[in-house]
């Protein structure tokens, strides 16, 4: 099949593809990541340091995996630790362009006045 062709085509000694049959399980932790890359951005682009964005990484970690779990999402457990899940999540927070535009709108909001106080 089409999938297994792809797989075999860019895995090589120094990079491994592999498939998934969860394609449910896929969709959720894609839409997810990209939401808590987001708040990494957000974290980011108020100059709050790396403690802060890891935090937000954490605790989007935990909040995905809860989700799966209480919604049956996906039909292994174990989706969310391949590169689908985590491995998706971590690059998106470090070097995704949700996380880039985040920061950005974060930064310009900043420089024209936006309060980074919780409570104004």
């Amino acid at each position: 099949d089409a999938a297994a062709l792809v797989q075999r085509v860019t895995s090589c000694s120094t990079f491994q593809t592999s498939l998934s049959d969860d394609r449910i399980g896929v969709e959720i932790c894609g839409g997810l990541k990209n939401v808590i890359s987001l708040a990494a951005g957000y974290c980011e682009g108020m100059g709050l340091g790396f403690n802060a964005k890891s935090a937000v990484m954490r605790a989007g970690m935990h909040e995905m995996a809860r989700f799966m779990k209480r919604t049956n999402a996906g039909q292994t457990r174990t989706i969310f630790e391949t590169s689908a899940g985590m491995g998706d999540l971590v690059l998106t927070c470090t070097a995704g362009r949700g996380r880039t535009l985040a920061a950005a709108f974060c930064q310009h909001g900043m420089k024209h006045g936006m309060s980074t106080n919780v409570e104004s």
